[in-house]
């Protein structure tokens, strides 16, 4: 059984890490953003599809400085910053998946929304 299961994990894996996961159809070589299934799967739980999301534990992303998020991510994925689960999210990115991010959210307005308003 656990041998069959691993080529699964395995291909599961490499679909998640795929750059088609992160460059729309279309897009200019070098053009890497994250699509909407990678927020998704990734920063949508908490920070909402648009980042607007916060409480006292979890900032709003959107309209975040990008060398702030950089900085940020680079602190969870080091270990020099304390948090429930984003030291190891942080640690499945590469630092051009947190360019990408970073860009993504700076671009968005900032106009954070309660927790509350997610739900």
């Amino acid at each position: 059984m656990q041998t069959r299961v691993f080529p699964l994990v395995l291909a599961a894996a490499l679909a998640v890490a795929s750059p088609a996961v992160w460059t729309p159809a279309g897009a200019a070589d070098g053009d890497r953003r994250p699509t909407p299934d990678l927020i998704a799967q990734n920063c949508a739980t908490c920070h909402g599809m648009d980042g607007r999301v916060f409480t006292e534990a979890m900032p709003a992303l959107a309209g975040m400085d990008p060398e702030d998020f950089v900085a940020a991510m680079r602190a969870f994925r080091d270990d020099r910053r304390p948090g429930t689960i984003m030291d190891r999210i942080a640690k499945a990115f590469t630092e051009d998946d947190v360019a990408a991010l970073a860009a993504h959210y700076a671009a968005l307005p900032a106009d954070p929304l309660p927790q509350e308003a997610h739900r």
